[in-house]
């Protein structure tokens, strides 16, 4: 859904928020890519966010992959910022010249790549397939969600108090479809939220760079580096 609601309800929206508990703040237990995702597939199957009969699947959490890809992909903020995708590349480059932990830093990339590959499948064979547009019954408005600090907010409101909120009345009426007797509940979410599912896919890419930008390293510094700073010569005499 394009973003849908006026800048002006923002201060209505969160004193909304403030005065309803239900879904205030929606637990996450991991935010590495895998753990977003599941996150993300955990909303598209909640029944107010329902678009097919069918329910998402969930891919297999993995500690390993969590602990590493939370550090190189969330944290610095990768997924919505190609800046910090560029400046993860030029350190995975310097760690790429440190001798010994080269090695490791390529096998850790190799080992989450295939982590990566296993869990793509069920994103790109089933769960893109069950509907165009999952995002239907949510409403993206990522200045909330930013302020929050937060991927997604829920609301729960009487449904005649929608029409303050500066919504279109086509929208009005996909919001009010899901209501449960004189209330509706519905989700607000923003850029991270929508990165966790949209760009997925595309870190196959990244994943597939980071391993060719380390073992770039790897090389240069041993055919450039260790030969200048005889560092091939320390290794071979201890």
């Amino acid at each position: 859904m394009s973003e849908i609601l006026d800048q002006s309800a923002d201060a209505l929206l969160h004193q909304r928020l403030s005065e309803n508990d239900a879904g205030k703040k929606v637990f996450i237990g991991s935010e590495d890519p895998i753990g977003l995702y599941n996150h993300v597939v955990k909303q598209f199957n909640a029944a107010c966010n329902r678009t097919t009969e069918s329910s998402y699947e969930r891919l297999d959490p993995n500690c390993f992959y969590g602990v590493w890809m939370l550090r190189w992909w969330t944290l610095v903020r990768c997924d919505t910022s190609y800046i910090m995708l560029f400046i993860t590349f030029c350190v995975n480059f310097l760690i790429g010249l440190i001798p010994i932990v080269n090695i490791i830093n390529v096998m850790v990339w190799l080992i989450c790549y295939l982590i990566y590959e296993r869990n793509q499948r069920p994103h790109s064979r089933v769960n893109k397939q069950l509907s165009s547009d999952p995002f239907k019954y949510m409403i993206y408005h990522n200045g909330l969600c930013k302020q929050g600090k937060l991927y997604n907010l829920y609301y729960e409101l009487p449904v005649s108090s929608l029409s303050s909120l500066g919504l279109r009345e086509s929208q009005l009426e996909i919001i009010k479809s899901k209501k449960s007797g004189s209330t509706v509940t519905f989700m607000v979410y923003g850029d991270r939220f929508k990165a966790a599912w949209s760009k997925f896919g595309l870190l196959r890419i990244v994943h597939i760079i980071q391993i060719l930008v380390a073992l770039l390293g790897l090389i240069i510094a041993n055919v450039l580096v260790y030969p200048k700073t005889h560092i091939n010569e320390f290794f071979q005499s201890t």
